[in-house]
């Protein structure tokens, strides 16, 4: 990607089509998860999302949502209330 390593991330929520993200470093650096409110509360995450995000996050299946974190940041991937996936950065 523009010269340098990406991650394909490749996901699907319940009952949702596939779905694709790039991130900007190569995937060894990449974590992945599928991530409950507890786990974002336990990492420190779930304040910095703001309270649409946090509603979006707890209406998934199981309360689950997409959390990708690489060597200088981190995002969770909710869906919104018009039906797409969207990127909420909860890093620096």
């Amino acid at each position: 990607m523009h010269g340098k390593s990406a991650c394909h991330i490749r996901f699907i929520y319940a009952g949702r089509a596939e779905e694709d993200l790039l991130w900007e470093e190569a995937c060894a650096s990449v974590t992945t998860s599928v991530a409950t409110q507890a786990d974002l509360e336990k990492w420190g995450k779930w304040a910095r999302l703001d309270s649409f995000a946090q509603t979006c996050v707890t209406a998934l299946p199981q309360g689950k949502v997409l959390y990708v974190e690489g060597s200088a940041s981190a995002s969770a991937y909710p869906v919104g209330t018009s039906g797409s996936t969207y990127d909420m950065p909860v890093a620096d």
